[in-house]
């Protein structure tokens, strides 16, 4: 049973967004609504990140810490966090980027153009509110989801990798869908 809701919710991740290819009609998924249940009853566990300079928090799996981040990899690269496990074969980079188009529908074309072969179109999503695309690049064995923010041209950008990973990629689902606007609590 657990096999197939992984499979299911894979589905909903991958196979939908072809139908919803357009920024008006995205594949809509809450973490209240659609995930966190599914997460729960698979065995999974993991924490709640709050990144307030971004607005956003999402879910950290259990076994990836968050990482101190150096002044240059701030200023000079745009990171606002990592998560990483013990040996940092396994990632989540969080970070805003400032990627020279205003919207997800061109953002989504230069992403297409410039990862080339090893770029895979995951589709536009509304993720818990958030208007954003989700990708693959193959060649850098990550998925990644875009997220659009108030000012154009800033894209917040959530990386999970390896992808090629069997735990990563099952968790890439849930970790992608839990992001949400920060709230203080």
């Amino acid at each position: 049973m657990k096999k197939f809701l992984l499979v299911l919710f894979a589905v909903l991740l991958f196979a939908i967004p072809v139908i919803a290819q357009e920024e008006d009609n995205p594949v809509v998924l809450t973490w209240e609504d659609d995930i966190e249940n599914v997460f729960i009853e698979n065995g999974h566990s993991g924490t709640f990140y709050n990144i307030p300079d971004l607005g956003i928090k999402l879910l950290v799996p259990e076994g990836l810490e968050p990482v101190e981040l150096t002044e240059t990899e701030i200023n000079e690269n745009g990171l606002a966090a990592a998560f990483v496990n013990e040996d940092s074969s396994k990632q989540i980079i969080v970070s805003l980027r400032d990627l020279g188009v205003d919207n997800l529908y061109d953002l989504s074309i230069l992403a297409r153009d410039s990862i080339g072969e090893g770029f895979k179109y995951g589709g536009f999503y509304k993720l818990n509110g958030l208007n954003a695309i989700v990708f693959m690049n193959t060649e850098r064995d990550e998925l990644t989801a875009a997220i659009s923010t108030t000012e154009p041209q800033y894209f917040i950008q959530v990386s999970i990798l390896p992808i090629s990973d069997e735990d990563m990629n099952i968790l890439s689902g849930f970790i992608l869908g839990s992001i949400q606007p920060y709230t203080e609590e």
